[in-house]
């Protein structure tokens, strides 16, 4: 399961195009990140009644947010050599390197490309990986 696209182990996009989202897996992310479905839904732009249903379009601000997070959890796979609690714990924690926000947080602000830059750098250059 470690090789598998981050679509297959979250089960995100509710189509193709990434146009789209589950539902269910963005009420879960919410719940993990600490947020309550209004405040999550108010970040992706949506009405909070919408995130319920199983197929949520999202608004291109948010398709490019959830893009930049599911790019971000599969280097952390790579990163983490599969473990996904590792992953999750990495993800939902604070971090000094990003202004004491967890990654999601720093994502969910607009800020995914400088995460998705730091784990690029660490892949290519075999660091270790630090948070």
């Amino acid at each position: 399961m470690q090789n598998a696209p981050i679509k297959d182990r979250l089960n995100l996009w509710a189509d193709q195009s990434q146009t789209a989202a589950r539902g269910e897996v963005l009420l879960k992310l919410s719940s993990m990140a600490g947020f309550t479905a209004k405040a999550f839904a108010k970040d992706l732009g949506v009405n909070r009644s919408v995130i319920y249903q199983q197929k949520v379009r999202l608004s291109q601000k948010a398709q490019f947010r959830l893009r930049d997070l599911t790019r971000i959890i599969d280097n952390a796979f790579l990163l983490f050599e599969g473990n996904e609690t590792a992953v999750f714990e990495w993800l939902f924690s604070p971090s000094r390197r990003f202004y004491n926000m967890t990654p999601f947080n720093f994502v969910m602000a607009g800020k995914g490309e400088t995460i998705y830059e730091w784990q690029e750098n660490l892949i290519n250059d075999n660091e270790t990986f630090k948070t």
